[in-house]
């Protein structure tokens, strides 16, 4: 179908089946990634400027299965106490 032969009405139709996108919906969603994309990249901005010292990897990973494993034992204690 030619483009100059399409009206408002037939675009709004085949936008609301999803055949043409909807330009106010493609704007808002492109407004959202851009704030997340600002957002994102402050966060890892602040990070690199942060002075505290970096914790090892193998550290982090130690203390979050300790974690893990808390976590693991409260969940089946707390389902043993519903049933």
């Amino acid at each position: 179908m030619p483009a100059a032969s399409v009206d408002r009405k037939t675009l709004a139709e085949l936008a609301a089946a999803g055949v043409v996108p909807d330009r106010a919906a493609a704007l808002k969603h492109a407004h959202r990634a851009a704030a997340y994309d600002k957002w994102f990249r402050a966060k890892v901005q602040e990070s690199l400027d942060d002075p505290r010292a970096n914790i090892p990897h193998d550290e982090v990973s130690a203390r979050w299965s300790k974690k893990r494993a808390q976590f693991a034992r409260k969940a089946a204690g707390t389902q043993g106490a519903r049933d």
